[in-house]
Parts: C-alpha cells; structure tokens; sequence
C-alpha cells in the first residue's frame, strides 16, 4: 500500500500493417480480434516519490489529484527535467540523519527511526522548486538522499526518452495508492 506512480509509453498501431505491429498481433494473439489498439510501456515507475507525484498533479493534472491517466506532452517532460535539474544544482547535501521509518512499540504510538545518511542543508530553497507533499502512504515528506535521488532518478529517464526518437509515442502519468 502506498504511492504508486507510473509514466507510460504508448505507440497507436490500430491501423498500423508495419512490422512491429505484425510482430504484436503474431506473439500476444488474441481470439476475438487481430487488431491491437496500443502498445504500452511503463517508461518509469516510482514507489512514493511524492514531490514528483505534486509536480504531476499540478502542471499535468490541473491540481486533480484523483489517480486518473493524464496525457503528458513533450514540452511538460522539457519543464520536469529542467526542474530536475535545478533542484539538482541547487540541493547541498551534509551528512545528518535521515528517517527512514517508524517503530511502534504498542501499536498505537509510532516512534521515528532514523539512520546516517545525507539531509539537504538548504530545504527552503529545495521546497521553493519541488515542495513535497503529504498524501495517505505518500512516504517521506524530507528533504534528504532519498528525496534528491528520486529526482535524479527522474531526471536520468527523462533524459533517455528526449534523446531518444519517440515519433509516434505518447506519455501519459498515473498514480494510485
């Protein structure tokens, strides 16, 4: 249980008679039909990247945060990854400690359990570029090695999907939880 975030890749083959969409109808037939409407990739998937999540929700699903699919254009992908970027350059990493859990003793009463790790020093400015949020099982909302990791992470695949020729592709995001 807990935040689920998916970027996906799709490529239209209903009317398309190009190898790959033989290749489809050959290896997943299907008894009722020869006509495939989609392929589909997960292009990136996350598990409570929460920030990366809000992003999504704000400039992609005009503040509906309602685990709906949302189509996600070229230009949104641009603005993530420059964002990524920024947060990137900016986030100064000391070492401290970082939470990574809770223990409860009783089952009522949550303690926070913390190990060493890297916590950004400058948060203000970091939550000024890519604030957090708090959602049910959205997972840490610090700004700390996992948070900044997340977003280099991002970064990394967006990167590989601009660089690479996605004629014909189109993204949509989704969460659940």
């Amino acid at each position: 249980m807990g935040l689920d975030m998916y970027l996906i890749a799709k490529k239209f083959v209903w009317h398309d008679d190009s190898e790959l969409a033989n290749a489809i109808r050959n290896a997943v037939p299907c008894p009722f039909s020869d006509k495939p409407r989609y392929i589909e990739y997960t292009a990136m998937y996350w598990r409570k990247a929460n920030a990366i999540h809000n992003w999504f929700v704000q400039n992609v699903q005009s503040g509906n945060d309602d685990c709906g699919h949302y189509y996600v254009s070229k230009d949104e992908l641009i603005a993530l990854r420059d964002l990524c970027n920024m947060v990137i350059a900016t986030a100064k990493q000391i070492p401290g400690q970082v939470k990574i859990g809770e223990i409860s003793t009783d089952g009522k009463e949550f303690i926070p359990k913390f190990e060493d790790g890297m916590v950004i020093e400058n948060p203000e400015e970091i939550e000024s570029l890519m604030p957090t949020t708090n959602g049910f099982f959205f997972g840490s909302t610090n700004y700390d090695e996992y948070y900044l990791n997340d977003i280099k992470e991002t970064k990394q695949v967006i990167d590989k999907i601009l660089n690479s020729d996605t004629t014909g592709w189109e993204f949509e995001y989704y969460s659940s939880w």
